[in-house]
């Protein structure tokens, strides 16, 4: 019975002395846990900020020395050329018709004053061709010729008889016939040419030959 005793006593010693042992090894850790805790990698996000021009929008449309006062004021270098096949050296009022943005530098194709833009940079300008106005009113044919001439003339096809208009679709002049056109029909109108129409008045018929005499004398 002692003997039984005696080793639940040394069972219980040796319980005892475990605990203490771990609380011993758990109070030892301490600050040197925190430590290796705080020394622990953190996951981080790095931010990086790359510094980029400011965007200057579409400058398709704009003359081309409006595009460079924009373009100076942004720090972009930048360069123009001749937006067709012709390869020509572009003025300031050239009308800018295609254009590359990268971060650093700025591209611009143009045309000339009142060209059409071609299809895609380094194509042919598709300049209109001259339509057969003879027969309709100097009103419409002004309408018809507005986009692609610099002027549209209105001279009158008699030598005797008075008339003169000039890029007027609703005048005086409007309902005249048109008897004649200084240029052919199919002639390619480039950079808006001035073009001169004959016509008489409405309801009289056309001369011949333009510049004949109206009446009995013609």
């Amino acid at each position: 019975m002692a003997t039984s005793k005696g080793m639940k006593a040394c069972f219980g010693l040796l319980v005892l002395a475990v605990v203490l042992l771990l609380l011993l090894l758990l109070g030892s850790c301490g600050e040197g846990c925190e430590d290796q805790q705080a020394a622990a990698p953190r996951a981080t996000v790095t931010s990086t900020v790359t510094a980029t021009p400011s965007p200057i929008g579409s400058q398709i449309g704009e003359t081309v020395d409006d595009v460079l006062k924009r373009v100076k004021q942004t720090g972009l270098s930048v360069g123009v050329h001749d937006a067709s096949e012709q390869d020509a050296k572009p003025s300031g009022n050239w009308m800018v018709c295609f254009e590359k943005v990268t971060l650093s530098k700025v591209a611009f194709a143009a045309v000339p004053p009142g060209a059409p833009c071609p299809s895609k940079d380094g194509k042919r300008i598709p300049w209109p061709k001259m339509p057969d106005v003879k027969g309709i009113t100097y009103g419409e044919a002004a309408q018809m010729l507005a986009n692609a001439a610099g002027r549209v003339v209105l001279s009158a096809a008699y030598q005797d008889e008075d008339a003169h208009d000039q890029d007027n679709e609703s005048g005086d002049y409007a309902d005249w016939k048109i008897c004649f056109q200084d240029i052919k029909t199919g002639r390619t109108l480039d950079s808006e040419p001035e073009i001169t129409l004959h016509g008489v008045q409405k309801g009289d018929a056309c001369p011949r030959t333009l510049g004949a005499l109206q009446g009995p004398h013609q």
